[in-house]
């Protein structure tokens, strides 16, 4: 797949249809293409009693449903100038998708969750993040509550590992088309942790100079026993359109002791979130 492809999967939700709204701005203005992907789960029906006749007619009216429903999605993307294709799958669940993004290698994918305060985003949002630690490509999660109004103000929360180079210049990369400004923020538990959070920022602000120049962006240091309730607030007083966060790849030592800062970020925000592995 070229490069400069979206993958936007949809099941017709509500959540997935709210998802569509940032597609459609962040497409036209990355001049990418559109990969609408939908896949019928027919595992129920296969497993019933029902006469086999049965059966096949309803998977038959599933598959005409979901044709009509990509058909609309697709129009309405075309009717905002961007080019799109459509591909229909049949698979439970979401399980195929991890697979489904490394086969396309895609410039981002964009999915819709159920977003916070809402009891059934534990089930939902689970799914989302086993997508989340499959895949090595940016995706971003938008809640069923968010509302688009553009991107003036981005949080790229940062523990300043290497590849956080990397990830900030795909973010600036957006944040230009929006003119949108940048906290680089760090979130650390005690003040003793001050002066050597410091040292490895000037690192990645060096490394940065030497690929990028975006005067937009600020360093943010922040002290507080609880990260992810620190950037809840911190969302809130910047006002911030998007929070973008590293999913870093944990051993299993490492899993028992640190629970993942994305997964409590998916309970707790109304903004997309855009997570980087």
């Amino acid at each position: 797949m070229d490069s400069r492809t979206i993958i936007y999967p949809t099941d017709f939700s509500a959540c997935a249809e709210n998802a569509m709204q940032y597609v459609i701005p962040i497409a036209k203005a990355m001049k990418c293409k559109v990969q609408i992907v939908h896949s019928i789960d027919a595992s129920n029906m296969l497993k019933s009693e029902e006469n086999p006749l049965r059966v096949i007619e309803e998977i038959q009216i599933l598959d005409v449903n979901a044709k009509t429903h990509l058909k609309k999605i697709k129009i309405k993307m075309e009717a905002n100038g961007i080019a799109c294709i459509t591909e229909m799958l049949k698979y439970p669940g979401i399980s195929w998708l991890p697979e489904y993004i490394k086969e396309h290698r895609p410039y981002l994918v964009v999915m819709g969750t159920v977003g916070s305060g809402d009891l059934g985003n534990k089930v939902f949002g689970s799914n989302a993040y086993r997508v989340i630690t499959k895949t090595d490509f940016p995706l971003m999660v938008v809640p069923k509550d968010a509302t688009y109004r553009g991107f003036e103000k981005m949080i790229f929360a940062t523990d300043f590992e290497k590849k956080d180079t990397e990830n900030i210049n795909f973010l600036i990369k957006i944040a230009r088309h929006y003119k949108a400004a940048i906290d680089v923020v760090n979130v650390t538990e005690t003040v003793f942790e001050r002066e050597e959070e410091k040292f490895y920022a000037n690192n990645l602000k060096d490394e940065l100079s030497k690929t990028v120049r975006y005067g937009k962006m600020d360093y943010k240091f922040l002290f507080w026993d609880n990260v992810e309730e620190r950037l809840e607030i911190l969302l809130k007083e910047s006002n911030a359109d998007l929070l973008a966060l590293v999913n870093r790849k944990k051993n299993f030592i490492d899993c028992l002791f640190h629970k993942s800062i994305v997964k409590k970020m998916m309970y707790r925000t109304h903004i997309p979130l855009l997570i980087f592995s």
